[in-house]
Formats: C-alpha cells, sequence, structure tokens
C-alpha cells in the first residue's frame, strides 16, 4: 500500500482509538471484490455461483436464474434502490428485478479519482 502517514487526520485517529472495533478474524468468501460481493448477494458460495474473476458479470455464471438480496426484499413490498459498490458493475445496475427506481450511472470521473 501507498504511505499515507503524511495526512494528518487527529480526529479520526482518535475515533478509531477510541470507537473503532476490530475485525481479527475477519472472513470473505474469496479475495476478489466481484466474487465476494457476487456471493453476498446471491447468499451462496463462488463455488455455487460460478464466478470466480473480476470479468464474468453476475448473471453469467451458474446464478443465472437464482434470486438475488435485493430481488427478494423487492418481490416482498420492499423499496429497492442500489447504492455504493453494489452497483460496480452495470450489470447489476440494469437490472430491473432488483430495484424499485432506476439507478443513474456516476460519471467516470467518479471513478478515476486518482
Amino acid at each position: 500500500g501507498e504511505d499515507i502517514t503524511f495526512i494528518h487526520t487527529p480526529h479520526l485517529r482518535s475515533f478509531v482509538r477510541e470507537h473503532a472495533i476490530s475485525f481479527r478474524r475477519a472472513h470473505v468468501q474469496i479475495a476478489l471484490c466481484s466474487p465476494s460481493r457476487s456471493s453476498l448477494v446471491f447468499g451462496r458460495r463462488p463455488d455455487t455461483t460460478g464466478i470466480y474473476d473480476l470479468s464474468t458479470a453476475p448473471r453469467h455464471g451458474k446464478c443465472a436464474r437464482c434470486i438475488a438480496l435485493p430481488q427478494a426484499f423487492k418481490q416482498a413490498g420492499y423499496y429497492t434502490a442500489g447504492v455504493g459498490k453494489i452497483l460496480h458493475t452495470s450489470e447489476w445496475s440494469k437490472e430491473a428485478a432488483l430495484w424499485s427506481i432506476e439507478h443513474v450511472d456516476y460519471p467516470d470521473a467518479y471513478f478515476n479519482w486518482r
């Protein structure tokens, strides 16, 4: 990682010291974001979803017909909206069965901040 000790963040550092929770035995299904996220959304392990890399779209693995978590909530009458990293792929954002409202894509500048 990058050395960011030159950034002065006294309030953040004190918050971490006083209020943070340390997860020392946290585990993920797989050490890549897309397969891990798909695993969370489908409630299935990567060997069941068939998503092991960053290039396989969520519905192109073994879970083409699986019910996704937001889809289950929407079917049960809840209002669903995709916010944040769940919409990292346009595949999720365009799937009408998952969301109550249409997602508006962020401009490219949002993701290319470096």
